[in-house]
């Protein structure tokens, strides 16, 4: 497996343990509809929050839009509807982003809530 791809498993392993550690109830990792798939979803105070993780090797303070494009967006955002209807689930929905930066120093976990909102940011 590639290296960026090693990375990428371990941003997940470390944000499921930041968000396990901070309350969050882990409902699904890696969870897909077709070829679109959601990274992490969770609930957390009665909402349900799905989650997409990037990694990065330095600190490059990119911002949500730019990490995540607007085509990217829209296949989280059906797969998120998917998994609603599917699991019949009738609370709030956010989508957070969470960056893991890998520096000398170990990793940093920056948590954007509600990073973009379906429609708004299209």
């Amino acid at each position: 497996m590639a290296e960026h791809n090693d990375r990428g498993v371990e941003a997940e392993e470390i944000v499921a343990e930041y968000l396990a550690s901070r309350g969050f109830h882990i409902r699904h990792r890696n969870w897909r509809y077709f070829q679109k798939e959601i990274d992490i979803v969770a609930e957390f105070c009665g909402e349900l929050i799905i989650v997409e993780v990037k990694s990065r090797s330095g600190f490059d303070r990119a911002t949500a839009e730019e990490l995540i494009s607007r085509g990217k967006q829209r296949f989280i955002v059906d797969a998120a509807e998917a998994y609603i209807n599917r699991f019949k689930i009738e609370c709030e929905t956010r989508f957070d982003v969470l960056i893991v930066t890998f520096s000398g120093n170990g990793p940093v976990v920056e948590h954007i809530e509600n990073a973009f909102i379906p429609g708004v940011n299209w």
